[in-house]
């Protein structure tokens, strides 16, 4: 969050004076007059901010240093998170750099960690949509569980959700796979409110995702009679559930894609806290360099004299 001007305390009232502008609104006053119907017509994102009164610090921060609540966690993301965010978007091995780029990835970010050279536009598509979900979801969620799983005073429980839900041609769903949001029928039992061929297997998938989410509301902990066993995710034992028409725990998959973009990020916080140290070094880096070219040219000058 400290990465992102407008998740601070600054750059959101700063988006909020955008938005007021925008609304066509010289004034708190102004926009208070303003009725509702129009007023939601102007768009805007609402965040998560760290405004130093109730997150006075990046959750990263709390949690590396154990300094959070100790609450147990039921954590996870879908498989294909991130189709809904390029959903609008024709994408070709020529143009993938770019619409991730419109996506709000910085170009360093898609540059250094973003898909290689993809050959065909399918593959891009797909490139990009992992990309998304990398980013936005599955790195987020797999750090909070290792720096969660750190305090033993709590039990952190991980899942990928990876059922295909039965969409037919010409739903707003189909095409999507397992995209955001695609799990929350099957958790509170609403498969019939949406169109589908639904299977028994749809079915018993969802009886037993509501089972586990009433049990960890209930207990702290997922696992309960006639459920396949949920494994705590933890250091020794880094297992998540996946949850699909089979049940069944496994390892984290694509960890080195996770572990670049920790990395990543690790050097971005680090040039964030340490601007005037990152400045002075690249300064004398540079003169170092400069020095040292000047004395290169020189030896050479003396020994083209000889």
């Amino acid at each position: 969050m400290s990465l992102v001007p407008e998740l601070t305390l600054t750059g959101a009232e700063q988006q909020g004076q955008r938005f007021m502008t925008h609304a066509g609104a010289t004034s708190l006053q102004a926009l208070r007059k303003i009725t509702a119907t129009t007023l939601i017509k102007t768009s805007f994102t609402p965040n998560l901010i760290i405004n130093n009164h109730t997150i006075t610090r990046p959750p990263y921060d709390v949690y590396s240093k154990g300094a959070q609540n100790p609450v147990s966690l039921l954590i996870g993301s879908n498989a294909d998170e991130g189709q809904i965010f390029i959903a609008g978007h024709k994408i070709t091995p020529k143009n993938i750099d770019q619409v991730l780029e419109q996506e709000g990835f910085p170009n360093i970010m898609v540059w250094l960690l973003g898909p290689k050279t993809p050959a065909t536009d399918a593959e891009a598509r797909a490139a990009a949509a992992n990309f998304n979900t990398d980013i936005r979801f599955r790195w987020d969620m797999w750090t909070w569980a290792r720096l969660a799983s750190k305090d033993n005073r709590q039990k952190i429980f991980l899942h990928k959700f990876d059922r295909v839900p039965p969409y037919p041609t010409g739903s707003i769903y189909a095409g999507l796979g397992a995209a955001h949001g695609m799990e929350m029928p099957y958790v509170f039992g609403h498969l019939d409110q949406r169109p589908a061929a639904w299977t028994a297997g749809d079915r018993r998938l969802s009886e037993d995702m509501s089972a586990y989410w009433t049990n960890f509301a209930k207990y702290g902990d997922p696992n309960g009679s006639g459920l396949p066993t949920w494994p705590e995710y933890s250091h020794a034992n880094p297992q998540l559930m996946y949850l699909g028409l089979q049940l069944r725990p496994g390892p984290v998959e694509n960890q080195a894609h996770l572990k670049q973009i920790g990395r990543f990020y690790s050097v971005a916080r680090f040039v964030m806290q340490h601007t005037y140290m990152v400045i002075t070094g690249a300064i004398l880096l540079l003169i170092v360099i400069i020095l040292a070219l000047a004395m290169a040219i020189r030896r050479w000058r003396l020994q083209q004299t000889k």
